[in-house]
């Protein structure tokens, strides 16, 4: 990456402008005083924010070199969940394994194919038909200018279900600020959720392999904990519980 950006710096003839370092940010030594930049600009964001797990290396930037009065862009991000009823996915998968192929029964293994096909969070777009409440609810707020690193932490959410139908587990997206000025004169917000232009981060969708019923204004209870990885240095431990009334699903996943 840092090769073909001093190609693209040289091609446009800035180079008395724009220096590049090739290294981690953590070993940068910048040709500027300790917190004398004004502006520190990163573009961080992983799927479902958390994925990746960039702000770290730039909040390290951000203590070595911005200003106290100095900008960081973006200046906030939230993480928003909603609880999901993914059907006609999961009865095209199942409706699969449960047919006849060439001759051959696959409906033994059918449910460890389920397993195995969302042990992952899946990155895909969500359709608004899917959503099963009237709007998504912030699981994690982020002040990019105080916060240390993206830490653990751990969210109870309540959501009324708007119609009946299997709740299948959550989708996550994110939003990210630009704020200017103390009175947020000038506010920017991209949004990467799944009622506003695309993007190619699209949306998370951690779904369980056996969904549970919710009915039509049943009170869905959402608890995530996650934090940091303990063997991957990138990655995050997710885990999510989803009850309606008595019934619960719940999973774990790595956001890698």
């Amino acid at each position: 990456m840092a090769v073909h950006a001093e190609r693209l710096v040289l091609a446009n003839g800035l180079e008395q402008q724009v220096s590049v370092h090739r290294c981690r940010a953590e070993e940068a030594r910048l040709p500027i005083g300790h917190h004398s930049a004004h502006i520190v600009v990163s573009e961080w964001m992983g799927y479902a924010l958390l994925c990746e797990s960039m702000f770290p290396s730039v909040a390290h930037i951000r203590d070595r070199y911005l200003r106290e009065d100095g900008l960081m862009l973006p200046s906030h991000a939230t993480l928003h969940a909603m609880p999901l009823s993914d059907e006609l996915h999961w009865l095209s998968f199942s409706r699969f394994f449960s047919a006849s192929l060439y001759g051959l029964d696959f409906r033994p293994a059918a449910a460890a194919a389920r397993e195995h096909a969302w042990r992952e969070p899946l990155v895909l777009a969500v359709d608004g038909s899917c959503e099963l409440a009237s709007s998504s609810l912030p699981l994690l707020h982020l002040n990019c200018r105080t916060a240390s690193g993206l830490e653990p932490f751990h969210s109870l959410l309540r959501f009324s279900s708007i119609r009946s139908g299997s709740l299948m587990g959550l989708g996550l997206w994110f939003d990210v600020q630009f704020v200017i000025g103390d009175e947020d004169e000038h506010t920017l917000t991209l949004h990467t959720g799944p009622h506003h232009p695309s993007t190619h981060w699209e949306q998370v969708q951690c779904l369980a392999a056996e969904p549970i019923p919710v009915h039509m204004d049943e009170s869905i209870e959402v608890e995530v904990s996650s934090a940091p990885h303990l063997h991957l240095p990138r990655a995050f431990s997710f885990e999510m519980k989803v009850r309606a009334g008595e019934r619960e699903l719940s999973k774990s996943f790595v956001l890698r």
